[in-house]
């Protein structure tokens, strides 16, 4: 039996997780997102003000964030604003820094982010993200 017109018009399209990464460093954001486009939609912010007028648009299911973000920002104080906009509500918050002191991952912890990862980015970054999306349940693993 075929579907008809009105019957794909009534079943939502299925789309891919979203991907906020947000880093200062054009580089570090250009790694993330060609690690991860081939299973999220990804979207890329070198600043904290183009991530929140993303965040207004897009629903974004996670968060991967640098630590330092320039200007005197952290990645910490990056969530907490964002957390402040009411269309912001990522299943999980990732941070991805270079920083290796344990103070920035217990800093990270208490923010909300889920994991820390460190720069450069690894095979296990990589794995990560590939096996959560190649699981049955997106949303479950994280």
């Amino acid at each position: 039996m075929n579907a008809s017109p009105d019957d794909a018009a009534a079943s939502p399209k299925l789309r891919r997780p979203s991907v906020l990464i947000l880093d200062d460093d054009p580089t570090s954001l250009r790694v993330a997102y060609f690690s991860l486009r081939n299973h999220y939609e990804v979207f890329a912010c070198e600043t904290l003000q183009q991530a929140v007028a993303l965040v207004r648009e897009e629903v974004i299911d996670y968060l991967i964030s640098d630590f330092y973000l320039g200007y005197g920002q952290t990645g910490a104080e990056a969530l907490k604003r964002l957390r402040s906009e009411p269309t912001f509500d990522p299943v999980a918050c990732f941070l991805l820094t270079s920083n290796p002191e344990p103070a920035v991952r217990d800093i990270a912890l208490a923010a909300g982010f889920r994991k820390v990862f460190h720069k450069p980015i690894t095979r296990e970054f990589r794995a990560f993200f590939t096996n959560q999306f190649d699981s049955a349940d997106t949303h479950s693993n994280f």
